[in-house]
């Protein structure tokens, strides 16, 4: 083609074009083109639905991002000694040691943390602390999940970039614009050989059946950074958690009656497990937890679609089992 256009002919020669920054050197003038939405510039870019969904959420600012990990599997791997624990600092670890010598003198935690002794101070502190063991795993679900979210995007901004690079563009508005200085854009005319064709259906044509770039959750695990897992908040909130634990010790007037009480109930039923009424048919209980201000256990007990609470002492806990009928349970005739 002979001859040049100005700056605003450019503009409107294609639909796409946003802006040109011109430059005195013709072959830098940049030229930003727009997408209709991400959804269009994923598209173009060949990327399967499944890639383009995972690469929105973990960069979104409008939601809490991908669950890399649920609350189940968080509890779980707390439980079975495989996380949590690893990311406290020194000063966090030297005060819950602390408070697991009252609790639980009789076991050795000098490598902690281990997934040994992980597993058991997680037994043990959410025996006592149910609330503030709960809220030191949510807090390190949150962060985990943010990091690994952070990371992901980060990945997946860096393999957009390489893919856009090998062929001059740039993003210039996340998946929504990118920018091609002139010289580049003549050489991918000429590449294809479609001089004829708009931006768009050039973007589609240069980057049609590509292979090395998506798949990004396939693997979500690779995505779990230390680096990127906000420690020093995490050790924070964890520390008054721990502080909140101390001031609950030096309440407990009978700690010694409290924990004794609570190792032998444990010993013959495990919190969160129905166990049949011996002594009552068709109706299950099960201990939901122990309450440290007056030697109380904490039981819910079910027959058919009814439930009902109770917090007994450890003496009438025997007696619901075994002498039910001194009990009210408004089930009726069971």
């Amino acid at each position: 083609m002979r001859g040049t256009i100005d700056r605003y002919e450019l503009e409107r020669s294609d639909s796409s074009i946003y802006r040109v920054n011109e430059n005195s050197t013709k072959g830098m003038t940049q030229i930003i083109f727009d997408f209709k939405d991400d959804d269009e510039f994923f598209g173009l870019l060949d990327l399967s639905d499944d890639d383009a969904w995972f690469a929105k959420v973990v960069d979104s600012s409008y939601s809490d991002g991908y669950t890399f990990r649920d609350y189940h599997q968080i509890k779980e791997d707390f439980r079975d000694g495989y996380s949590v624990f690893y990311e406290f600092n020194e000063e966090n670890k030297e005060k819950l040691l602390s408070i697991l010598a009252i609790l639980d003198p009789t076991f050795n935690y000098e490598n902690f943390p281990s997934e040994e002794t992980n597993k058991k101070a997680a037994s043990v502190i959410s025996k006592f602390f149910e609330k503030e063991t709960d809220n030191i795993v949510d807090d390190w679900g949150t962060e985990m999940n943010s990091a690994a979210n952070k990371s992901a995007a980060e990945y997946i901004n860096n393999e957009i970039g390489r893919v856009l690079n090998e062929n001059g563009f740039q993003l210039y508005s996340k998946y929504n614009s990118v920018k091609i200085d002139v010289g580049h854009l003549i050489m991918l005319y000429v590449k294809t050989g479609k001089a004829w064709l708009s931006f768009k259906k050039l973007f589609k044509e240069v980057y049609k059946d590509l292979k090395n770039i998506g798949g990004w959750a396939e693997d979500t695990y690779q995505y779990e950074s230390e680096s990127d897992f906000d420690k020093d908040s995490f050790n924070y909130y964890v520390d008054r958690q721990l502080s909140n634990m101390e001031e609950e010790l030096e309440k407990i007037e009978n700690l010694q009656s409290f924990t004794e009480m609570v190792t032998r109930i444990n010993k013959q039923f495990k919190p969160n497990v129905a166990y049949n009424l011996p002594k009552l048919k068709g109706v299950t209980f099960v201990i939901k937890g122990f309450d440290k201000d007056d030697m109380k256990i904490n039981v819910d007990l079910r027959h058919g679609l009814k439930k009902i609470s109770r917090k007994v002492s450890e003496e009438n806990f025997y007696n619901l089992l075994y002498q039910p009928e001194l009990f009210d349970f408004g089930f009726g005739n069971v």
